[in-house]
């Protein structure tokens, strides 16, 4: 049986591309839970259906479902468990059409096109997959999103894996 590796973040990326508001023309047509032709929200990515997740992955990840190395259950996300005041809300969907993103990855006001003074809610909350500043919405996304749950202290084990085990591990306080 192979080792199961956990690789949230990819999952959450599978979800995302194939569920998100943002699904590509040729997903328009999907089930509400399929990210992609035979494969849906609670399948099991792995070797045996890797193909299928041809166009949803980099070369270099997708190889390793094939080869048997990952394997991961497909989640929707978000997961439905965060509940944001109305004026966030509000904000978030004013954002769509007021935020971008500039060639330094600032968020910037789109109407001037400088830095915006000031932002409330999720400042991207539609990402077109083939947008090319995808990746930086995403992220801005991701942090801004923590970072409004306020002041926490973090304590977090990070493990370093490689195909045959852990090759090291480091333990970060903030």
């Amino acid at each position: 049986m192979n080792k199961l590796l956990v690789v949230s973040a990819l999952t959450a990326g599978l979800a995302l591309i194939g569920v998100g508001g943002g699904a590509s023309p040729s997903h328009a047509e999907a089930a509400p839970d399929e990210v992609a032709p035979g494969l849906k929200v609670g399948d099991t990515l792995d070797q045996s259906n890797a193909d299928r997740a041809a166009d949803l992955l980099p070369p270099e990840i997708l190889r390793h479902y094939k080869t048997g190395g990952y394997r991961n259950r497909i989640i929707a996300y978000p997961t439905g468990n965060a509940h944001w005041e109305k004026s966030f809300l509000e904000a978030t969907e004013e954002n769509d059409t007021r935020l971008d993103v500039d060639e330094h990855g600032t968020i910037i006001d789109k109407a001037t096109g400088k830095q915006a003074d000031y932002y409330y809610g999720i400042p991207f909350p539609r990402i077109d997959p083939k947008d090319p500043k995808a990746g930086v919405k995403v992220a801005w996304n991701q942090f801004l999103s923590y970072w409004y749950g306020g002041s926490s202290y973090n304590r977090a084990m990070v493990v370093m894996l490689t195909p045959t085990g852990v090759e090291r591990e480091i333990i970060a306080d903030g």
